[in-house]
This record gives structure tokens, C-alpha cells and sequence, in this order.
């Protein structure tokens, strides 16, 4: 009878609190609907203010670098010539759409906000006053090239070659590097302050009784060296025949049963040592002493087309430059010589220096194509056009 009460009375009290709950159950969920549209508006809101916050971040720091903010007026703006700046946009802003880009898209849309305010600077201005900016602009690169020019002739030894620094030795690699230097830059003043006749007193002194080269005084003795000493004097229109005398056997000896040519006799074939040893037998008129089946069987086993684009992307760095592998630092030489092979295999297929290359020697779009370079120099091909008539009227 007590257990029995007992439980009538649990049940009736456990019921009672159902009834309760189930009368509270709609408030509960209309007081959850009254307030989700509140909660959603404090979101929005919040949002909309960080997004504005970055976008004001952003027009500050395009400010900050000598570019108009996108919402403020500035004197070229009121310019009477101002025509058609109302119907301008500016580009989205990157933190618009952050979470839906890639790095490389949002770098691209800052870039693009960038140029449209450089776009904006230059699109208030008068005529007159773009022809001025235009001229001092053309007169900063002038003054570029004036003074990297100078600084390069300050490298030149009295007796000839350059160094790598002031007050250091010449160096056949850092002549080598002044020389193309000079080149690429192109005026008359760059060429004309390459003093030859003791460029080739310093060539003279760096010649062995080998018939190679060393490439400082004392310095070590290879097929590089060779490579830069007469490739300086092929170009600067000084290469006699002490130069040349008994160069070619020395080359030949340095040729490997692969086909290969080592940087010194009895060495392992070489990638680089091979470009200059073969650059070098053609410039003195000798390549055919090489065994050129077996050199070039070498090279077609060594990469294929496909593997050298693979291996240019290996090489490349995000932040741009190339370097000598993976795990390696992106450097200026490595950068030179990555682009000057990707040159080359550009233009491999062309007969005419003036003729373009095939849309199929180029991977990627076409817009990848590079300017030509001499295959022996490594200069830019037109530069080279132009020191060779340069040196030769001397």
C-alpha cells in the first residue's frame, strides 16, 4: 500500500512538471526566434565594421607610400584637366573576399590596388605635367646606368681586369661578369670606359704554359677560366693568336670518355664545365678537335624538354629568382643562368635570329617567351649587335 501510494503520488507530481514544461516549451522557442535576428544583426554589423576597418588599413598604406586614398581628394585631382576620373573603380579589396582566395590572388588584388592608385596619381595630372614626370623618370634610369657604370670602372685595375670589390685583385669570373655588365647596359659611355688594350695585358698574364688559363694570380686552373678569358677577348675584339695557342688541346684534354668535358684533366664531366669548354672551341674556331657525337649524346641523355620546365619550376622561388636546388638560397647568379638556359631552349628551333619561336618551344602561355640571348656570350642578343659594332670601328 505505501510503495503503491507512493508511486500515484511521484506520477501525479512528474506530470504536473510535464504540463509545466510543455506550457513554457513555445515561449522559450519564440523568445529563440525574437532574438536570432538580433544576434545576426550584431554579426553583420561587426563584420561590416572590421571589413571597413581593413579597407580604411588599406587606402592608409597607400597613403602612406605617396599614392591618393581612394576616398580623398587631393590638388592633381581638382586639375580642370580631370575628365573622366569619376568613372574610375577601385579594384576589391583583398580583405573583401579573404576567405575565398589564394595567396597569390590576394597578393595579385593588392598589386591591382596599388597600380590603380598610381594609375589615379597619373590620370589628374595635365599633359604637360606627365611629359615632365616621364622625362625624370627616363632620367632616374639615365642616372642608374651613369652610376652603375662608374661604379664598375672603379673596380678596374690599373693593369686591367676588374675585381669583385675595391682594393681586390682582378678576377677572370668578376671581368667576365663587369664586361657583360657594361654590355647590357648599352651606352656609349658603359663601352667606352672598358679600357682593352690593358684588358689584354691582364688576359696575357693569366694565360698558362699549358695553354689554359687561371683565373687570378696564382689562382686555380680550369676550363672556366678559359671560358672567361677568351669570351672577354672575343667580344672586346682583342683575341690574337697568343691568346688561342695550344687552348684547344688543353680543352681536348679535359674531354671524357661520356663525352663530357671536365673542368680540368682527369675530372668528372660537367654540366657547366661543358657549356664553357664548348663555348669556347667554337670561339677560337677549334670545335671541331672535339668529339661532338659523343658530346651531344652526352647532353641528350642528360635532360629532356619536359624535365628542363620541371626542373626550371623546381628551381624558381615564390618570392621570385631562382637558386641552384632545393634547399638552397635564390641568388643573382643562379637567376642569370636559369633564365639564359630557358632562353636558349626558346629560341632553339628558330633559323632567323628575327623570327619567332614556335608556340610549342614555350611552356606555358606565350607571354613566358624571353628576350633572345647570344648562346656563346650570354648577353641579350641586340646588346650584343651593338658592342660588336661598337669594337669593331676601334
Amino acid at each position: 500500500m505505501r510503495s503503491s501510494s507512493f508511486y500515484a503520488s511521484y506520477q501525479t507530481q512528474h506530470q504536473a512538471k510535464g504540463k509545466a514544461k510543455a506550457r513554457l516549451m513555445p515561449l522559450r522557442i519564440a523568445h529563440r526566434r525574437s532574438a536570432a535576428p538580433k544576434t545576426k544583426d550584431r554579426r553583420t554589423r561587426a563584420t561590416t565594421t572590421r571589413r571597413e576597418a581593413r579597407r580604411e588599413a588599406a587606402a592608409g598604406r597607400c597613403s602612406s607610400s605617396g599614392l591618393p586614398r581612394s576616398g580623398s581628394s587631393t590638388p592633381m585631382e581638382s586639375s580642370p584637366t580631370r575628365s573622366s576620373s569619376s568613372s574610375l573603380s577601385l579594384p576589391p579589396s583583398p580583405s573583401d573576399r579573404q576567405g575565398r582566395l589564394t595567396t597569390t590572388q590576394l597578393e595579385q588584388l593588392r598589386v591591382e590596388q596599388e597600380v590603380y592608385g598610381i594609375y589615379r596619381l597619373f590620370h589628374g595630372v595635365a599633359p604637360h605635367t606627365r611629359s615632365f614626370i616621364s622625362f625624370h623618370l627616363r632620367e632616374i634610369g639615365n642616372c642608374g646606368a651613369f652610376w652603375c657604370s662608374r661604379f664598375i670602372d672603379e673596380k678596374m685595375d690599373k693593369n686591367g681586369g676588374y675585381g669583385g670589390g675595391p682594393g681586390q685583385m682582378p678576377h677572370l669570373a668578376t671581368t667576365y661578369a663587369a664586361v657583360n655588365t657594361l654590355i647590357t647596359l648599352g651606352s656609349e659611355m658603359s663601352l667606352s670606359s672598358i679600357h682593352r688594350e690593358n684588358m689584354l695585358k691582364f688576359l696575357l698574364q693569366m694565360k698558362d704554359s699549358s695553354g689554359a688559363f687561371r683565373m687570378h694570380n696564382g689562382g686555380e686552373i680550369d676550363v672556366r677560366a678559359c671560358y672567361t678569358a677568351i669570351s672577354v677577348a672575343s667580344i672586346l675584339n682583342v683575341l690574337d693568336d697568343e691568346l688561342v695557342t695550344d687552348l684547344g688541346n688543353y680543352i681536348l684534354s679535359c674531354q671524357t670518355y661520356e663525352g663530357g668535358i671536365a673542368g680540368e684533366p682527369g675530372s668528372e664531366a660537367h654540366g657547366g664545365y661543358t657549356f664553357c669548354g664548348l663555348a669556347t672551341m667554337i670561339l677560337i674556331n677549334e670545335v671541331d678537335k672535339l668529339d661532338l657525337p659523343s658530346l651531344v649524346g652526352k647532353l641528350a641523355k642528360m635532360k629532356t624538354y619536359a624535365e628542363l620546365g620541371l626542373l626550371i619550376l623546381i628551381m624558381k622561388v615564390l618570392e621570385g629568382g631562382f637558386r641552384d636546388k632545393p634547399g638552397k638560397q635564390r641568388d643573382f647568379y643562379h637567376s642569370c643562368y636559369c633564365l639564359s638556359g630557358l632562353s636558349v631552349s626558346q629560341y632553339s628551333w628558330s633559323k632567323d635570329d628575327g623570327e619567332p619561336p614556335l608556340t610549342s618551344a614555350v611552356l606555358g602561355p606565350y607571354t613566358n617567351l624571353l628576350e633572345p640571348v647570344h648562346p656563346l656570350y650570354n648577353v641579350v642578343l641586340h646588346k650584343y649587335y651593338k658592342s660588336h659594332e661598337f669594337f669593331s670601328t676601334l
